[in-house]
């Protein structure tokens, strides 16, 4: 049976056993009582580790006995100094709770600088638990589930939940076609894939994102486009993407992209000229 989506964190919590979790940027996923794991992409904030811990700690709850996880970040970007300190401090403060509860861990990173700075953090959190990292998902899942009697289980409960929270889903793909045409609310979004603005927001829940967070994605990259082809001011390409403010569209651009819209045009240039909002 695949597991349940949640639509929100809270919810969850109150009930994730065979359930799954998507945020901003990181995905979490309960497996019977005994196997869970982590889904994480992008560049996670503060406020994304908080989210994060707060999922973690669902081990130490009734819901969940001695387990097995799976963390998956090979799709992180980078993490922000600031998160990375956080998750840090939160792991150490949890070491020997979760070694109650925690049989095994297997660590999907890349081959990377970010890959070495994952595991320079577990070495720094010492985990009281058996701990392997890996580059590819097969030997890693192999070495976490032997001997597991839901091997087969916790295999497609972690496919279904990185094919749900990596890839895109039909109804994004058509949202994200649909937002292609400036000027877009959510009701003409909704008329436009005939449904109702109610399920439609309550489907872009379930698929951890929301119409304005779509909104702004889509209009950061055609942000791109001009910062790319134009010489345009970063206040007026604020204003012609539809942002209320610069300060609104550095902010989106920032957490789309992991970096500010000058930044992103210096890289064009090649000269590291700053720009005046």
């Amino acid at each position: 049976m695949p597991l349940r989506a949640t639509t929100s964190l809270d919810a969850f919590l109150r009930s994730p056993i065979d359930a799954f979790v998507v945020r901003r940027c990181f995905a979490f996923w309960q497996s019977g009582h005994g196997a869970n794991g982590l889904i994480a992409w992008g560049t996670p904030d503060e406020a994304d580790v908080r989210e994060m811990t707060q999922a973690f700690d669902v081990v130490l709850g009734p819901h969940v006995r001695e387990h097995v996880s799976l963390v998956d970040v090979r799709a992180i970007e980078r993490i922000e100094p600031l998160a990375f300190t956080a998750l840090l401090a939160f792991m150490t403060s949890r070491r020997a709770a979760y070694a109650k509860c925690t049989r095994r861990q297997a660590v999907l990173c890349q081959r990377s600088a970010f890959g070495a700075a994952i595991i320079g953090l577990y070495h720094m959190m010492q985990p009281a638990y058996p701990t392997s990292v890996f580059h590819d998902e097969r030997p890693a899942l192999a070495w976490l589930l032997d001997g597991e009697t839901d091997a087969g289980k916790v295999t497609r409960a972690y496919a279904q939940v990185k094919a749900h929270a990596l890839g895109v889903t039909p109804l994004l793909a058509r949202v994200r076609a649909g937002l292609q045409d400036e000027g877009r609310t959510m009701r003409s979004l909704a008329r436009a894939l005939r449904t109702s603005v109610r399920t439609l927001q309550r489907q872009l829940q379930s698929a951890g994102t929301s119409f304005r967070a779509e909104r702004d994605r889509a209009r950061v990259e055609r942000a791109k486009l001009l910062l790319l082809e134009t010489e345009l001011t970063v206040s007026t390409i604020a204003s012609r993407t539809g942002f209320s403010n610069p300060s609104a569209f550095v902010s989106a651009f920032r957490r789309a992209t992991g970096e500010t819209p000058g930044a992103f045009r210096d890289k064009r240039d090649g000269q590291g000229r700053r720009r005046s909002l």
